[in-house]
């Protein structure tokens, strides 16, 4: 592994090496802590949790995790696990046991853009270019799977590793991470009005966007229409809106180069207490604590 820095705030391009011309590479066992900082790479990666607890950094999500943790992760999606202070202390009854599965971004790419047995895969990788969490119970059976794989080598173990792709891509029990303003694809909605519509957010969403607008893009009245946006993407018009923004004022705040005051104004608020409450209520913490767990990890080796 060889990590190459990049940009203010230390993300690091971590090298993978697949030795021997493998498609897949495990990772299996106890550390003491997490210590990668944030960082990104070219391969996809699913990361099973079976002991420890802390903070799971996503693009702009921040979330707990603890034992039974599953996460997949595309290529290039930057992260990072940071583990509780309490696993910094050399306590050797306190560790980190997990395993990482990594495999290549261009894995099987022909056939999954191509074949229709292979469709609901394809829906998975897009999917995890925003990160997916998998919820209890189905996070402990695809953990278990995904154990199994350490038991297999060659082709069984590839085999079986397709097996365990297709019931992921087959699961419901699911969270996306990052928000829709980190990884726009408005293609996840098939309604032509409300594509329309979200197009329209994400290009302007840094300005005002009057109701009235929005109702005339889908040709509906303003009542009707938000019964219809929030039917068609379960969320209410003026939930989706903010998390475009805050989602955006999350990729300014990584970034590390732009005053807070500047920023939410930028993503669109006309006021700092509007623009802290609104990103405390999506994210859980306001800007500044955002920020300084993003420095925090930066910072960690």
């Amino acid at each position: 592994m060889i990590l190459k820095q990049e940009g203010k705030i230390n993300l690091l391009q971590e090298y993978i090496d697949f030795s021997g011309q493998r498609t897949l590479k495990l990772k299996w066992g106890d550390i003491p802590c997490f210590g990668y900082p944030w960082h990104y790479h070219s391969e996809h990666e699913i990361v099973y949790l079976l002991e420890s607890t802390g903070t799971r950094f996503v693009a702009d999500h921040i979330g707990h995790f603890g034992p039974g943790d599953l996460v997949m992760l595309a290529g290039s999606v930057p992260h990072f696990w940071r583990s509780d202070n309490k696993y910094m202390k050399g306590d050797p009854d306190l560790f980190v046991r997990r395993l990482v599965v990594q495999f290549p971004n261009d894995f099987m790419e022909t056939q999954i853009n191509t074949y229709a047995e292979l469709a609901a895969i394809k829906s998975l990788f897009k999917n995890s270019e925003k990160g997916i969490r998998f919820l209890p119970p189905e996070s402990e059976k695809i953990g278990r799977m995904l154990l199994g794989l350490l038991q297999l080598k060659g082709f069984k173990q590839l085999n079986r590793f397709l097996e365990i792709l297709q019931h992921m891509s087959l699961n419901t029990n699911y969270k996306l991470l990052a928000s829709d303003a980190y990884q726009t694809d408005e293609n996840t909605i098939t309604d032509q009005r409300i594509q329309k519509v979200t197009r329209y957010m994400i290009s302007n969403f840094q300005n005002h966007i009057s109701l009235d607008k929005m109702a005339g893009l889908a040709g509906m009245q303003r009542t009707a229409f938000c019964r219809f946006f929030k039917e068609k993407t379960g969320r209410p018009l003026i939930t989706y809106l903010n998390e475009l923004r805050i989602g955006f004022a999350c990729k300014l705040l990584i970034k590390g180069d732009m005053q807070i005051l500047r920023i939410c104004y930028e993503t669109g608020f006309n006021s700092l207490s509007s623009f802290n409450r609104t990103f405390k209520k999506i994210t859980g913490l306001n800007p500044k604590q955002y920020q300084k767990r993003i420095t925090e990890g930066s910072a960690t080796i």
